[in-house]
């Protein structure tokens, strides 16, 4: 591809001096400039997009009151409890405050 560019005098000057200083032609500085460029447009996009899926995780985490997230987990584990006292093969529990005690030939 090839493009024509209209440049003030002071920025052709400004492009010849940075490119003689890099031992370049201006056309490849020019491309250097321009390759640069997309590769930081590039680097930004991804991290906007690392930044949105971060922040979508944080809200996910963040879905209901710590209120709400303590009775579930409080939930769960009462109900990993009752599965541990159902399992056992003493009739002694494990979680006694959870289910009623049972005795020897009694069912809980």
């Amino acid at each position: 591809m090839s493009l024509t560019i209209e440049l003030a005098p002071m920025e052709e000057q400004h492009l010849a001096e940075q490119a003689a200083r890099q031992g370049v032609p201006v056309t490849d500085y020019v491309r250097s400039l321009i390759w640069s460029n997309i590769e930081s447009a590039t680097r930004e996009a991804k991290a906007r997009h690392a930044q949105s899926v971060l922040r979508s995780w944080i809200d996910e985490a963040q879905v209901g009151s710590s209120d709400e997230q303590a009775q579930r987990e409080a939930q769960q584990w009462e109900e990993a409890a009752r599965s541990v006292d159902e399992d056992r093969l003493s009739y002694r529990r494990r979680f006694p405050n959870l289910m009623p005690d049972a005795g020897p030939g009694t069912s809980p």
